[in-house]
């Protein structure tokens, strides 16, 4: 059953039985549409970009945090191996040399001397004593203390999360307990032993399988020294270090910090609350990725309201510069790249290969770790990944999307000005856009000088560049303005031409805030002007050929009465005089009624009424047939006619009835105004679209210079007798217009030359 709805447009009601149309949401659906998808992507987007951080191969903090037991987990692996690489150089007597930092958070550097080079992976290649060649120190002496291994002791010693002892040749260097490690304690559950060559671990009281199949690879839990293919040299044999880790970790207060105590201690109790925090953030994520969802739901619902917004969004973003915009996503993508150092990465990648010769292989190979530092960074930056991202969307997508042609709107468009048709448009277009180039350029200049560190152009950068940002803001206000300055123009000078070409009905509306509003309303005032004057000359016209049509109308009866008449009493035989009275009145009354019949003729061709028959026709052929029509009144009048008509065919599309009578009353003119004894021409000329027939003659009167021939009743010589009425030249050129031709009268002292063109039909 169909559902019926009363609405209330009773203009435009609907059909009988039809549903309710889809009421259209206003700006709050529009709005809620694209927060939703913003916000919901958003959060899908950063939940992902968590986890593919928290999924990291280096750094497994997924598998890690989804254990329960912390001495499960790589990074505590991790943390053991390099504090026994540590502990190993403690024994031998620390590195020589002055050297003063520390390669680890954890204040543990890689063992680089005692190491055997061909037995050697991750650790480094040996060095014969020292950590740095160039140093002058001594070498270190296995067996003794050195300030590195007390500078370490002392700042591991206060954390008893991990109790140690090293020991060389059964001689005690370092120790954190007065307690005999090797004793089992509850609150210990993991024991690592070192004895110079291969490493024994106890978790829980059993024994951890360290080394498996005895070789040392990537996929090993352990990296310790033992393995067959990773041996120490033979002063390391006499070193033993013993190391016991709490099964749950506590916080030892060893010092006033930025957060209260040292970050380089407690290492344990901050890797379970790494663990913690990551195991929080994946369930803050779960929800995070759960609302998102939801949201990308609702915004599936609102995705058609959606459309407005971005329509808005792309109407504020259609303001901004093109290069503006590229600038913004460079910068973006700029600070990205420059915090992970990405970009020194691949400078020095390109300088190795291009001046040091390396292969592009090795360079790879070399330099990809800044590669998967750039996508770490990533993944611990997921804001900034969003701003870029979101930026790209609004900046270049959605703004493509609606706005078309963007790049239009900038300093490269007003510099190039393609888009504007004038000459003043594009003239104050280039000079806007050329100052602002310049004030960049300036700007830009004074920024780098004021970088370059001297404080002479430090202070200058402050003096002039303030200033000159200032003026850069002016002009990118100020182009703004000038732009709807030349759009203005522009539409200013279409509307002159549109009123130069005859088009007087349409407007020029402009808002009464533009700087152009007053000169559109002087044009619109003056074209009603034309068009009040245009209307009253019109309907003046119209009225002047109502008149003359009615009375051509009104005269016909009695004149065809009174040519009747006329014959009668010329067929009488009459006494010599009133038959010359008779003679001449019929005279009279014919040439009235030719003139009517002439008026009539032109009033129906004034006002569009002139009955027409367009056919293709010959043009050639029609000038010959009425040649040869007007044979005997071109011979009895002594003058001589030349003609040069091609005999190919000419075809063009015309009335060839009304065509005739003009080139009848065009020969006829000729041969009644001529010069006796002259000569009349009459010529056809072809191109490749036109035809053109030309008639000249020389007049036997003077001609009025600036005489508009073509004009109803207008002659030649006002002073001729010879019963012209003066419309034949305007009845050739109303046919001629009403066949679609043209006829063009022109005078030349006593030269008179008519023109009739018509198109050349294929």
């Amino acid at each position: 059953m169909a559902i019926k709805w009363i609405n209330t447009n009773r203009k435009n009601p609907p059909a009988e039985g039809s549903r309710r149309p889809p009421r259209e949401r206003g700006w709050l659906s529009a709005a809620a549409g694209l927060l939703a998808f913003v916000l919901g992507l958003s959060m899908v987007i950063d939940g992902c970009v968590f986890i593919a951080g928290a999924a990291d191969n280096r750094n497994n903090w997924l598998a890690d945090s989804l254990e329960s037991d912390y001495q499960n987990t790589s990074q505590f692996r991790t943390f053991i191996a390099d504090r026994l690489e540590s502990m190993i150089v403690m024994g031998l007597g620390g590195p020589g040399g002055d050297w003063y930092g520390y390669n680890d958070y954890y204040g543990d550097f890689e063992i680089e001397t005692y190491v055997q080079q061909d037995t050697a992976t991750d650790w480094g290649l040996i060095w014969d004593g020292a950590w740095s060649s160039t140093s002058s120190a001594p070498k270190p002496v296995p067996g003794t203390t050195s300030v590195y291994g007390d500078e370490l002791h002392s700042r591991w010693n206060p954390d008893k999360n991990l109790l140690y002892r090293v020991e060389y040749g059964g001689k005690l260097l370092y120790t954190n307990t007065d307690d005999d490690i090797a004793k089992p304690r509850a609150d210990y559950n993991f024991y690592l032993h070192f004895n110079g060559e291969k490493v024994t671990i106890t978790k829980d009281g059993s024994a951890v399988d360290v080394y498996g199949n005895g070789y040392y690879t990537e996929d090993s839990d352990w990296y310790v020294p033992g393995y067959q293919n990773f041996t120490l040299g033979e002063d390391c044999g006499k070193i033993t270090i013993t190391m016991a880790a709490i099964s749950q970790p506590q916080v030892f207060i060893t010092g006033q910090g930025n957060n209260g105590y040292y970050r380089w201690t407690n290492q344990l109790y901050w890797l379970c609350q790494g663990m913690e925090e990551t195991r929080g953030g994946f369930r803050l994520c779960a929800v995070e990725l759960s609302a998102g969802l939801l949201l990308l739901g609702l915004y599936w619902l609102l995705r058609r309201d959606k459309a407005r917004a971005d329509r808005t969004a792309a109407r504020l973003t259609g303001k901004l510069w093109w290069e503006v915009k590229l600038l913004l996503i460079a910068a973006l993508s700029f600070a990205i790249c420059r915090r992970s150092y990405f970009g020194e990465v691949l400078v020095e990648a390109a300088t190795a290969v291009t001046e040091g010769g390396m292969p592009i292989a090795w360079a790879l190979r070399e330099y990809g770790w800044g590669f998967w530092e750039f996508l770490s960074y990533l993944f611990e930056s997921g804001g900034r990944l969003l701003a870029l991202l979101w930026a790209v969307y609004f900046l270049l997508i959605n703004d493509w999307r609606y706005n078309k042609t963007p790049w239009q709107h900038g300093v490269g468009a007003m510099l190039t000005a393609r888009s504007l048709k004038h000459p003043l448009q594009k003239r104050i277009s280039r000079l806007t856009g050329g100052v602002v180039l310049l004030v960049a350029v300036l700007l830009s200049a004074i920024s780098l000088a004021a970088r370059a560190g001297s404080d002479y152009l430090g202070w200058f950068g402050w003096i002039i560049g303030l200033p000159a940002l200032l003026v850069l803001c002016y002009l990118a206000y100020f182009s703004r303005r000038l732009r709807g300055i030349w759009t203005d123009i522009g539409s200013l000078t279409d509307q002159i031409a549109a009123v130069r070409a005859g088009d007087l009905e349409h407007l020029l509306p402009l808002e009464e805030g533009r700087d152009l509003a007053q000169a559109a309303d002087d044009l619109n005032h003056i074209q009603q002007g034309l068009q009040s004057a245009l209307e009253e000359q019109t309907r003046s016209e119209r009225m002047k050929v109502e008149l003359i049509t009615n009375v051509s109308h009104d005269l016909k009866t009695p004149l065809t009465s009174l040519i009747s008449y006329t014959d009668l009493l010329a067929k009488e035989e009459l006494p010599p005089p009133a038959g010359e009275y008779v003679a001449i009145l019929q005279q009279k009354a014919q040439r009235l009624s030719d003139m009517v019949q002439d008026v009539f003729a032109v009033s129906k061709a004034a006002a569009g009424q002139l009955p027409l028959k367009i056919e293709i026709l010959d043009y050639g052929k029609l000038l010959r047939q009425t040649l040869a029509d007007m044979s005997q009144p071109i011979e009895d009048s002594g003058l001589t006619l030349r003609t040069d008509i091609p005999e190919t065919p000419v075809p063009i599309s015309a009335d060839g009835t009304r065509l005739y009578r003009v080139f009848q009353n065009l020969i006829g003119n000729a041969l009644k105004y001529s010069l006796p004894g002259s000569r009349i021409y009459l010529t056809l000329r072809c191109t490749e679209n036109q035809a053109e027939a030309i008639l000249r003659n020389t007049s036997a009167h003077e001609l009025i210079k600036g005489t508009d021939y073509t004009a109803r009743f207008v002659r030649g010589d006002e002073s001729r007798t010879d019963g012209g009425s003066g419309l034949g030249l305007s009845i050739a050129a109303s046919f001629t217009e009403a066949c679609n031709g043209k006829l063009i009268v022109e005078t030349e002292a006593d030269l008179f030359t008519v023109r009739v063109t018509f198109s050349i039909r294929s």
